[in-house]
């Protein structure tokens, strides 16, 4: 600012530059993370983090525009800076039409490399969304008082509808189909395991062979 003001390389590129903190992309249902959580496609990532991951990379030492061309090249050490990014700073998920709180949640991003955003089919319902091409957009948040805001909006900790406190992580659709065909009678529930991990195993099988009797039969 000034009579003069400056304008160089790093001031028009960066500090004139304004910051796209949002994106979209189509939903897809996972049960590999809690309620909370969300996995975030990398790709997607670099680009709502980029000033977050420069800032992580420039409190180790790098100067802005070298750490401006580390998160360009995706560099191991930009990569490392975006996990820092991503683990501390959850994102808003909001599906249109936003009719009320629980069409606007915060959820804790995990990195997965992929295209779409996932989310626990547990959370659906608040949404109003559904796995055939839905989609929903995330926002950061950018200030550290925004971001103590986005945690206390975590699916778990806005639990009842303010009109009849019904609970709203109840599962539905296709959970609650899979949850039948896994209990129905006739199954033998009288297995027994040597760890958790062949529990898991047997678990996952099953899994599988209910989705392709869901999905085929």
């Amino acid at each position: 600012k000034g009579p003069q003001p400056k304008t160089g390389f790093f001031q028009s590129a960066v500090f004139s530059k304004n910051q796209d903190l949002s994106g979209s992309s189509t939903v897809t249902p996972s049960t590999e993370m809690n309620p909370d959580e969300l996995m975030l496609p990398r790709d997607m990532a670099w680009d709502l983090y980029q000033p977050f991951i420069v800032n992580e990379m420039v409190k180790s030492g790098y100067k802005p525009l070298d750490a401006h061309v580390a998160v360009k090249n995706h560099d191991p050490q930009a990569n490392l800076a975006l996990e820092r990014a991503v683990r501390d700073r959850p994102v808003w998920v909001n599906r249109a039409p936003s009719l009320h709180k629980f069409s606007v949640l915060a959820m804790q991003p995990k990195l997965y490399d992929g295209k779409s955003i996932r989310v626990h089919p547990l959370v659906v319902g608040g949404f109003n969304m559904d796995f055939d091409g839905d989609t929903a957009g995330l926002y950061v948040p950018v200030s550290n008082k925004a971001v103590e805001e986005a945690k206390n909006f975590f699916p778990t900790k806005v639990l009842e509808h303010a009109a009849d406190q019904r609970i709203m992580l109840a599962p539905s659709h296709d959970l609650m189909t899979g949850l039948y065909y896994m209990t129905k009678p006739g199954k033998d529930l009288n297995n027994t395991y040597g760890s958790v991990e062949d529990a898991m195993k047997d678990y996952k099988t099953k899994a599988i062979e209910i989705h392709d009797f869901v999905t085929i039969g």
